[in-house]
């Protein structure tokens, strides 16, 4: 990796960062999901299968545990929870 792309990873990261403390899931959605396919033409196949497809096939599973009795704890990384095939969004369209 070179030296700009090290930065530019960095400059991402620490976006990232502030936007999460911020409760900002518009800017966590630019700057995970949309940036990247910006600079980089190859990049929105790779964040469609990272991110949508994953989601898709996710939601079910965590919807089913969400109507069990027992408590759960569910963990995803941050560009699951943003986004119109986020997550959140998934779930809250089932009502769960």
């Amino acid at each position: 990796m070179s030296s700009a792309e090290l930065a530019d990873l960095k400059e991402q990261m620490a976006k990232i960062a502030v936007a999460w403390k911020a409760g900002d899931s518009n800017a966590m959605e630019e700057t995970i999901l949309h940036d990247p396919a910006k600079h980089d033409s190859d990049a929105k196949p790779l964040l469609e299968k990272m991110f949508d497809d994953r989601q898709v096939n996710k939601a079910p599973n965590i919807e089913s545990y969400l109507q069990e009795n027992d408590p759960c704890f569910v963990i995803v990384g941050a560009g699951h929870l943003v986004g119109a095939e986020g997550t959140v969004n998934l779930l809250e369209d089932k009502k769960c």
